[in-house]
């Protein structure tokens, strides 16, 4: 009986702690360099035209959709399908959700939902959509090799507190949005346990 507990915390401490499996890191690699301990690290191209967005949130998930004002049908089944990522995250400060688009798009407004931690950004308005625009292309190669066929207008993309793309997701789709909540807390997991204990 006593060897009871004793298995319990094994296999809690074995299969349960930090038991998940880490997000891939999109993107060309930049460079190599040196960090503490002398480790390798790999530099991940990361999507600086963020920078200023929310410079005072850490650890924050941040979820980079694009609405092209020219695809109206689309724009109507993604935003209903984030308005769900937005009511299972509602509560949680670490969530945030970008959306990129065009100009004001009238017919798509009435989707539109009001959420603390969204940023509506036009490229009529400021630099940094346009640029966003830009850079996002830079994972096409990626996109391509895992979404045959889609486009641009058809993905959002799960990216973390240091700016680099972790999931792409073609969130027209009920179940790749739901794919997409599940990598967003394997993320906040992962956030939490930044150096996982070696026993």
């Amino acid at each position: 009986m006593l060897a009871l507990p004793a298995l319990a915390y094994l296999f809690y401490v074995t299969f349960a702690q930090n038991n998940y499996k880490r997000l891939p890191v999109f993107g060309p690699k930049e460079a190599f360099s040196f960090v503490k301990g002398g480790k390798v690290d790999t530099i991940y191209y990361q999507l600086h035209p963020m920078e200023g967005l929310l410079t005072s949130q850490q650890n924050k998930v941040m979820v980079l959709s694009f609405f092209p004002n020219n695809d109206v049908v689309n724009n109507r089944i993604r935003y209903k399908q984030l308005a769900r990522v937005e009511d299972v995250f509602k509560k949680n400060p670490l969530i945030w959700l970008i959306n990129v688009s065009d100009v004001e798009d009238s017919t798509a407004a009435q989707y539109k939902t009001v959420y603390p931690r969204k940023i509506e950004l036009e490229n009529a308005y400021s630099p940094v959509p346009a640029l966003l625009m830009e850079r996002i292309f830079t994972y096409e190669p990626d996109w391509v090799a895992l979404k045959k066929g889609t486009r641009l207008e058809e993905l959002s993309f799960l990216v973390d507190h240091k700016l680099r793309v972790r999931g792409i997701y073609r969130t027209v789709i009920r179940t790749e949005t739901d794919k997409l909540m599940e990598d967003m807390r394997t993320l906040i997991v992962e956030y939490a346990n930044t150096e996982p204990k070696r026993r």
